[in-house]
């Protein structure tokens, strides 16, 4: 067997070692609240299950690895082997299942309870798990047969764990039993008895299942948890029981060694750190999590975590304490916290379930409407792909949790309205374009009464728009009818009672969720629809007995009671016409109907119950959507299946107006667009958050909202690979429009396999980092080395070996005081692919020192003042004039003045500025490759790693190179033209992507800020002499980020991919600078005026596209910031720093002329006007105006006009315009032959009207 076992593990390396396949993972997260989590033996994956049905794979970072579909259930316990190559599920519907981490069913386990917890033996062998029904059982998890089943507990198993050695197993009950329930008699409705009860623990004997020992005491009251202490080799049990009360067994005597102080109340989960030194409990149900000291018993921390029914301590990474500092908590959303209860990592939901869908009748089905599990509604534009999240309606967190079940259209398209139900006899109306609440539905109902079921009256007589009856399936058997419009209850339909036709069930728990009301022993009204030809006259009801009741609404009475359903009702309509009625049931099968109640067709083969039923628009065709994840498409006169669509589970289904297509939606947040006539899938839609959204093919190809692709990765194997990294292989924009438009799209099936990079594996030992390389399909490539995000080699393998060591000693400038994070990133050998970065803690024990690393002069661990260093560049004039610009010069200029002064303030004498300009007035000073190296060099022989970097360009820059290998290139003062060919130029008179990367690198200070306020000349030059155009491309921002991530920098640039910049502002320079400048000057100051980067930053990246809009055109910075890097001061404007911001000047646009007899500008005056302006713009800073040469500009000043030529006379007449605004009509007279006075006469003029 163990021979079988090893030539399927050499199998599957062999598989991994060749190229995998990439899966995208689109950020969807668990749609509902998480019970169980569990932490890998390493500590670098996370486990959760979920109400979802669903467990999920993360990354300590958060990422969404592999989703284990479990069922339409609540995952209530996870767990890992202790190998860390299979997880084990727990759940509601009594099945434990095995899986491996690609999420593969490996074996599935049933017993006869719901399962309450898990447990891995430490060998490996052997699973355990205990259930509701008091019963724990051990399987082999080779064979997946039951071993060993454990009966003595007499109510639901709380705990289950395995000895060290794997020979014990301990289990912890409520054992209590029923007794009287005192309230019986006073309150209407309260069960007869209550549990109540000594809980206990149990030792076993796991090879033989016999019952050893039994741990009790006469303090402990409610549910005992049970586990055994790490650190004495299990030797040691400790029981907390639900009351607080904590007691210290010896194993084998079963004597009390120690008792605890009571620690609180509703304890709910308990777990050891890793070392056994420190405890976790939650207490409150989860509210309150305390951490002690499991010796002494004193509390060592305590913290809210607002209701998590499960923690653990994740194992200490290298440099942790040996117990760990961090714990892991389920709850509304799983997170990471540290011992005081501070977040420091959260496994986000970005979804909701998919409870309702519908397509919009007014516009031929552009608009699918979405309902989700949580309430909310949502509009998706098919054809802008946008997505709208409806506002909030009032009262609407009295319903919160309660799923959106259906959306009914009424009126036309004239005057279109959304009525949309959410449980609990509740509906509001809706505006279709904005999605407001135009009216809400909502009266009192504390009746004892619930909704299961809702329908809508169709448009009748009285009512051509539909709407105004609301119908209301309840709990208690009956039909409420309501007038929403008055909100009034109308009249109740209910058949006459009868004996229950099913025994009650004992667990009030099963009563709840079949419906079953024991007080009037009927059962509940589970599906409702209106006849929709003529009115609503009929009403179609079912129960959850499978009864179907067609009722008269104008007699109140019974027309007809049909019966063939062996199980409960979930779903009914009508046909379009009225005259046929479709349900679907539970026992498996849908059964179609004529109004007179004949049974025209059964479809039977679904493998479970059929959860929706849906007729195409036409009626010809019906739709099942049912729980064994399959959709069918049946022929409803012949009962012929027609088409079957595979794996998906679906909640809500909807056929497109035309009915050439279909969607289901379900719990997995997913929409599913299917075409009718042969059942293919051609895509998926997932709503992500509140307005993002992510299209998907089973091809692999996406395309996305910009904020979802932000949060979207690839997984390969358990591997995460950025998207950024293979997004041009799949990214298809305008993707859904293409697929509902029958438009072709690209084949990517030739672009399954990625080469990956090797895995990595590091350990710190003795001031050596030892590195262990795993090739993979990629090969080995090189192997970069980053302290504090900051990239400091890199490629410290040039040789690809696959084992090497560091001497962390050499590295001694760049570390900071106390705990440093040390971080590798390896690549494939082709150096496409590069994986997430593997961090280590790192606390020198040696000293560092400052400059280039030598050790001659070795210092303390620095722990002197941090200095700011700034190197400002400005290019305004070029080689020729080609690419000369107007304001880099005195925007480096103005910019240097102002993190100067606002710098002194807060760092006294300790700032270090280098201005370098094309109008400098030493050679030094001038900004040329040159100075600008011979600048970074000088800060990198005197910061320190607690200083402080503050670098600006301004001026041309562009990409060159192809894809990946692109670099950016910023041009200096001796370029003459944009063309890089010639490598000569690009060494000489450029600076690099790369050359900056490697200068920053060599500067230690490890808070280091970029502003790149850097155009585009190759695509700008054509428009340069107009409107100084400035355009960063995706190239350009792709390039920007890899320096980004090599040197941990905080990057701001002056424009996004494919969006204009302009130059020509009002305020003469750039609109970044002067955003800058604005925000220091205290606008984007904190509350004690100092200038805070992310909060500058985030300021001119909001202001600068307000700004640019006055001249109708798009400017949108780029913020990017280092992973985990926080932000940090550069200054502090006080009453004695003057930040030096420019003041608006009056802009001027084109003119326009014409020879009143000849209807064109004969003379050339137009021209002359706007050559005469952009002479006095080209003076720059000192320019009294700025002039642009474009048709529109909010607010600016245009002057038009005619004139008459009488041989050497003119005469002038024109009007002078600003915006839109008549200023007033002006007059002047001139000589032909001197159109430069004419033109001086007529500033003169305008002059004084502005």
């Amino acid at each position: 067997m163990r021979s079988v076992q090893y030539l399927i593990s050499a199998l599957i390396l062999t598989i991994q070692l060749h190229a995998q396949a990439p899966r995208l993972v689109v950020p969807i997260g668990h749609t509902s609240e998480v019970n169980a989590v569990a932490v890998s033996p390493d500590g670098r994956l996370i486990l959760t299950g979920s109400r979802d049905g669903n467990a999920k794979l993360w990354n300590r970072a958060g990422q969404e690895i592999q989703t284990f579909k479990v069922g339409e259930t609540d995952v209530l316990a996870v767990a890992f082997s202790p190998d860390g190559r299979f997880i084990v599920t727990g759940a509601e519907n009594q099945t434990v299942k095995l899986w491996d981490l690609s999420g593969r069913e490996i074996q599935s386990f049933e017993e006869s309870g719901s399962i309450t917890t898990l447990s891995f033996s430490p060998d490996g062998e052997w699973l355990a798990a205990g259930t509701i029904d008091s019963i724990a059982v051990v399987w082999s998890r080779v064979t997946g047969k039951v071993v060993q089943t454990l009966i003595g507990h007499s109510d639901f198993i709380a705990s289950i764990a395995f000895s060290s050695d794997s020979r014990y197993v301990l289990t912890g009950s409520w054992d209590g039993g029923e007794v009287p329930n005192p309230d019986a008699t006073f309150v209407m409705g309260a069960p007869k008895t209550i549990r109540k009860g000594q809980g206990s623990a149990k030792l076993w004997d796991r090879a033989t299942g016999r019952e050893i020992r039994t741990y009790t005491s006469q303090q402990e009251q409610g549910s005992v948890l049970a586990a055994f202490s790490p650190d004495d080799d299990g030797k040691q049990i400790l029981t907390l029981s639900q009351d607080g009360f904590v007691i210290l067994w010896d194993r084998d005597s079963g004597k009390e060694i120690k008792h605890y102080e009571r620690m609180c109340d509703f304890i709910s989960t308990v777990a050891f750190s890793s070392d056994g030194k420190l405890v976790v409990t939650g207490c409150e149900d989860g509210a309150i999590f305390k951490v002690w000291d499991r010796k002494s018993g004193e509390l060592q921390h305590e913290f809210k975590a607002g209701g998590a029914p499960d923690a653990c301590f994740l194992p200490p990474a290298t440099g942790e304490p040996p117990g760990g500092k961090y714990l892991l908590l389920s709850g509304l959303t799983a997170g990471i916290v540290n011992l005081n209860g501070e977040v420091v990592q959260t496994f986000d939901s970005h979804s909701q379930g998919i409870s309702a869908l519908a397509f919009s009748p007014f516009d031929a089905g552009q608009t699918l409407l979405l309902g989700t599990n949580y309430g909310r509604c949502r509009r998706w534009d098919l054809t802008g792909t946008s997505i709208q999240t409806f506002p909030e309606t009032p009262g609407f967190l009295d319903f919160l949790r309660e799923p959106v079940t259906r959306f009914f259209f009424s009126g036309d398209e004239r005057d279109p309205f959304i009525l949309t139900d959410r449980g609990w006899f509740w509906a509001a109306r809706r505006d279709i374009a904005s999605g407001k609440p135009v009216e809400v539905f909502a009266p009192e109902y504390a009746t004892g009464r619930s909704q299961l079921s809702m329908a809508i009256s169709p448009p009748g007589p009285g009512n051509p728009s539909g709407g105004k009856y609301l119908a209301f399936g309840t709990d208690r058997g009956s039909v409420e009818i309501w007038d929403r419009v008055k909100s009034i209850h109308l009249f109740d339909l209910k058949k006459p009672e009868e004996p229950a036709a099913m025994p009650v069930p004992d667990d009030q728990m099963t009563q709840r969720e079949l419906g079953f009301d024991e007080l009037t022993r009927t059962v509940g009204i589970s599906a409702l629809d209106f006849s929709p030809d003529d009115g609503g006259k009929i009403l179609l009801s079912c129960d959850w007995f499978g009864n179907i009741t067609l009722w008269d609404l104008e007699s109140r009475t019974i027309r007809k009671t049909l019966s063939g359903h062996a199980s409960r009702i979930n779903d009914a309509v009508f046909s379009p016409d009225g005259q046929q009625m479709l349900t679907g049931s539970g026992d498996g099968t849908a059964r179609l109907w004529t109004r007179d109640g004949t049974l025209v067709n059964t479809f039977e083969g679904h493998a479970g119950q059929v959860w929706k039923v849906a007729f195409s628009p036409d009626g010809k065709q019906i739709l099942t959507a049912g729980a064994d994840k399959t959709l069918r498409i049946w022929d409803p006169q012949s009962g012929k299946l027609l088409h079957t669509s595979a794996e998906h589970e679906a909640d809500a289904i909807a056929f497109s107006p035309d009915g050439q297509f279909f969607v289901s939606g379900g719990w997995d947040n997913k929409v599913k667009l299917w075409r009718t006539s042969n059942g293919e899938e051609l895509a998926t839609l997932v709503p992500i958050d509140s307005a993002d959204w992510v299209v998907t093919t089973s091809s692999g190809l996406f395309d996305a909202s910009p904020g979802a692709m932000k949060l979207m990765h690839y997984v390969v194997g358990q591997e995460v690979v950025e998207l950024e990294q293979l997004k041009e292989r799949y990214y298809e924009p305008g993707l859904l429009g293409k697929i509902l438009n029958g438009e072709a799209v690209r084949d990517v099936s030739v672009l399954n396999d990625v080469a990956l990079y090797p895995e990595i594996e590091a350990v710190i030992q003795a001031d050596q980092l030892q590195i262990r390389l795993k090739p993979r399909s990629g090969g080995v490539g090189k192997l970069s080395f980053f302290i504090n995000g900051k990239e400091v080699a890199e490629n410290i393998n040039p040789d690809g070996n696959t084992a090497l060591d560091l001497n962390l000693k050499a590295y001694d400038k760049y570390y900071l005081p106390g705990v440093n994070t040390l971080a590798l990133r390896a690549y494939n050998s082709a150096g496409w692919l590069k994986s997430a970065a593997y961090e280590l803690a790192f606390t020198p024990a040696f000293s560092i020192g400052r400059g280039n690393g030598s050790n001659d002069n070795l210092q303390p661990l620095n722990t002197s003042k941090p200095e700011l260093y700034a190197i400002l560049v400005g290019t305004s004039d070029y080689s020729g004039d080609q690419l000369d610009l107007r304001f880099p010069d005195h925007d480096a200029t103005l910019m240097a003045q102002a993190i100067g002064d606002a710098g002194k303030a807060l760092f006294e004498d300790r700032v270090h500025i280098r201005l370098l300009t094309t109008d400098a007035r030493t050679p030094e000073g001038v900004s040329s490759r040159k100075n600008i190296a011979d600048a970074f060099g000088a800060f990198a022989a005197q910061a320190k790693p607690t200083d402080i970097l503050v670098v600006y360009f301004s001026g041309h820059g562009l990409t060159y190179g192809s894809a990946e290998k692109s670099q950016f290139y910023y041009l200096t003062k001796d370029i003459a033209t944009a063309d890089l060919k010639d490598d000569e130029v690009r060494n000489n008179y450029t600076v690099s992507s790369e050359d900056l990367t490697r200068w920053l690198t060599a500067i230690t200070a490890q808070k280091q800020v970029m502003i790149l306020d850097a155009c585009n000349s190759g695509k700008a030059v054509e428009a340069l002499a107009n409107i100084g155009a400035r355009e960063l491309n995706a190239s350009q921002i792709r390039a920007l980020d890899r320096m980004k991530d090599r040197t941990g920098m905080f990057i701001l640039t002056g424009a996004a991919g494919d969006k204009v910049s302009f130059e020509a502002s009002q305020y003469g320079q750039g609109l970044l600078t002067y955003s800058l400048l604005q925000g220091m000057s205290g606008l984007a100051l904190t509350a004690d005026k100092r200038v805070d980067v992310m909060t500058l930053f985030q300021y001119a990246r909001d202001e600068v596209p307000v700004l640019a809009k006055n001249i109708r055109q798009v400017q949108a910075p780029v913020l990017a910031f280092p992973a985990g890097g926080g932000s940090f001061d550069i200054g502090i404007v006080n009453e004695r720093v003057k930040i030096p911001l420019a003041q608006p000047k009056p802009v001027f646009i084109r003119n326009n002329f014409q020879d009143e007899d000849k209807f064109d500008d004969v003379i050339g005056l137009t021209d002359a006007l706007a050559d005469y302006f952009r002479t006095i713009t080209a003076r720059g800073t000192q320019a009294e105006l700025i002039y642009v040469d474009v048709k529109e500009y909010e607010n600016a000043y245009s002057i038009k006009g005619r004139y008459k030529v009488n041989g050497d006379d003119v005469a002038v007449q024109g009007r002078l315009f600003k915006g839109k605004d008549d200023l007033g009509e002006f007059r002047v007279s001139g000589k032909k032959s001197n159109i430069p006075g004419l033109v001086e006469a007529i500033v003169e003029k305008v002059s004084g009207m502005i």
